[in-house]
């Protein structure tokens, strides 16, 4: 249904400040926002669910990639792997548990 009326919500300096600080963390418009609180809908954080699927995505990709090292460490012609590629595997693996920590304070910082 199409919302076509329009409501008139009286703030001061500092409310408008609150309300706009707060929109911004849960990535909603003003509008959506306070017609949520007034309906008393949950406040539902589009960045949140964004940054959960990302956190999922990055776990994924570091237990595929450990699982792959696993596997290459007990081949039997490991002896015959360059250092150049195992060293690259394993910033790899850094790599993608330091997005993950990324991720994880990004989400407790959107939760306080």
């Amino acid at each position: 249904m199409k919302r076509t009326i329009k409501l008139t919500v009286h703030v001061n300096n500092e409310e408008y400040k609150q309300i706009k600080y707060r929109t911004k963390q849960v990535n909603l418009s003003v509008s959506t926002y306070l017609r949520n609180l007034a309906l008393s809908y949950p406040i539902k954080s589009k960045v949140d669910a964004l940054a959960y699927l990302e956190l999922a995505r990055a776990r994924a990709d570091t237990g595929r990639l450990g699982g792959l090292f696993k596997l290459w460490l007990t081949e039997k012609d490991f002896k015959s792997a360059e250092y150049k590629n195992i060293d690259e595997l394993v910033g790899t693996i850094i790599n993608a548990e330091n997005k993950l920590v990324t991720l994880a304070n990004l989400m407790i910082r959107n939760v306080r």
